[in-house]
């Protein structure tokens, strides 16, 4: 059983982003308004801490990601 939840891990570590994705995805990471890349930068020792900011991260990306497929 470990080895099947292995493999879904290494699945989507091993994702292949977009151009689109990728330009999104940095752009969430440097917005200035919710300042991930700093909270990530500062809370790096806190491994709970940063489960919450890759969450928002997440939420965030996939807000602009929902934003650009509708144009």
């Amino acid at each position: 059983m470990a080895n099947a939840s292995g493999k879904a891990s290494a699945k989507l570590r091993n994702r292949q982003w977009t151009e689109t994705e990728l330009k999104y995805f940095a752009l969430v990471l440097a917005d200035e308004k919710h300042e991930f890349g700093y909270k990530l930068d500062t809370l790096a020792l806190k491994k709970m801490a940063n489960k919450t900011i890759f969450e928002d991260i997440k939420k965030a990306f996939e807000e602009r990601m929902y934003v650009v497929a509708r144009i």
